[in-house]
């Protein structure tokens, strides 16, 4: 009986040496599909460290890269030229779904000649009228620019408000910024003022951060915009163009954290979701609902990102979302074959089947992830 008995003992481990195996060979599949979809997106996010660059965000103007060189006509004279720079006090109230944020800073002018800048220009993308000090005044508190050794004029104010910055999200978890400040002359055309950036002086308080952003830097571009319209101005003709200059904070979110952060629950959900393919067949009802699981965290996921992105923005991770909705509930059909599989007697079968649907399944999620990190790039 003893032989007979080791015997026995030994035809029953061996299907549990084997399924150990089975699963051992399950985790590592799991493992790696995670590591190259991972892998993925942080190369593709190492692909786009530059940040953009700032730049006018008028709808209605055509921007130009740099500041307009003119020749004066014969008898006019040349464009005076006005140095303008400015001081980032502090950022709050960043408002991704609205696109906004609340802005606190200095900005100046030094100019030469008669004709005065500061009563001519606007903030184009304020919502709302900024509050506007003026820093040099007379005794009776009129806003007096300050006269300097060289003849030149110097005037600074301390602006607070609100600004509107139009917000990249294709990219999201992993997106990047500007956060514009947009000033214009609305009174004088090109032909007789330009602005220019100065860039020395231009820059941040140090101590400025905005909670859950990384600050990149902070610059300006001076431009000029063309409207295609007179505003009703019979002296101009066909269109105008008035000097334009715009500040920019770049900024974006911390890696790696926001890509765990952003990507990790839906590469778990879908890893969870395919390995219901490794239950026995017969199982449906747990299956079926690890798959109905998986659908809803995909669900949950997407309510929770609109409530972080303007609706109709087709984000890096709103359509990974979607490819692992679809690719759920393929899966989930697929269990109904394996069951009517089983039902048929066909056991292994059914067991080739889920083998072929998880490689399948597996292959594709990584494809499909690719193909939107490409289209991104």
């Amino acid at each position: 009986m003893n032989p007979l008995s080791s015997d026995k003992n030994c035809h029953v481990g061996s299907p549990r040496r084997s399924s150990g195996r089975r699963w051992g060979s399950l985790a590592t599949l799991m493992c790696w599909s995670a590591v190259v979809i991972f892998a993925l997106c942080v190369t593709w996010s190492s692909a786009h460290a530059a940040p953009p660059t700032a730049g006018p965000a008028s709808a209605s103007a055509t921007p130009v890269s740099s500041a307009p060189t003119l020749q004066p006509v014969d008898g006019a004279q040349p464009p005076s030229q006005v140095l303008v720079g400015a001081y980032l006090y502090f950022v709050r109230g960043l408002d991704t779904r609205a696109n906004t944020f609340v802005a606190d800073f200095y900005v100046w002018f030094l100019w030469s000649g008669d004709r005065d800048p500061t009563k001519s220009f606007e903030f184009m993308n304020a919502l709302g009228a900024p509050t506007k000090v003026a820093v040099f005044t007379d005794p009776a508190g009129v806003d007096t620019p300050e006269v300097l050794p060289d003849g030149r004029k110097y005037q600074q104010y301390h602006v607070q408000g609100t600004f509107g910055s139009a917000m990249d999200f294709s990219t999201y978890p992993l997106d990047r910024h500007v956060l514009s400040i947009e000033l214009e002359d609305t009174k004088t055309t090109i032909r007789d003022l330009l602005y220019a950036v100065d860039e020395p002086s231009t820059t941040v308080h140090s101590a400025l951060s905005i909670p859950g952003w990384v600050r990149r830097g902070f610059s300006g571009r001076a431009s000029h915009v063309e409207y295609a319209t007179t505003f009703g101005d019979p002296r101009e003709q066909g269109s105008v163009k008035y000097a334009h200059l715009s500040f920019g904070l770049q900024i974006e979110r911390p890696r790696p954290w926001a890509l765990i952060e952003g990507l990790a629950p839906v590469i778990v959900t879908m890893l969870v979701g395919l390995g219901a393919l490794f239950l026995h067949s017969g199982e449906f009802g747990t299956r079926l609902a690890m798959y109905a699981t998986g659908v809803m965290t995909v669900v949950f996921i997407n309510m929770d990102l609109a409530t972080k992105v303007p609706e109709g923005s087709g984000t890096l991770l709103r359509q990974i979302t979607a490819t692992c909705f679809v690719l759920l509930v393929l899966v989930a059909f697929a269990g109904i074959r394996s069951l009517h599989l089983i039902q048929k007697g066909e056991a292994d079968a059914a067991r080739r089947f889920d083998r072929i649907c998880f490689a399948a399944t597996t292959a594709g999620l990584e494809l499909a992830c690719g193909f939107i990190l490409w289209g991104k790039y």
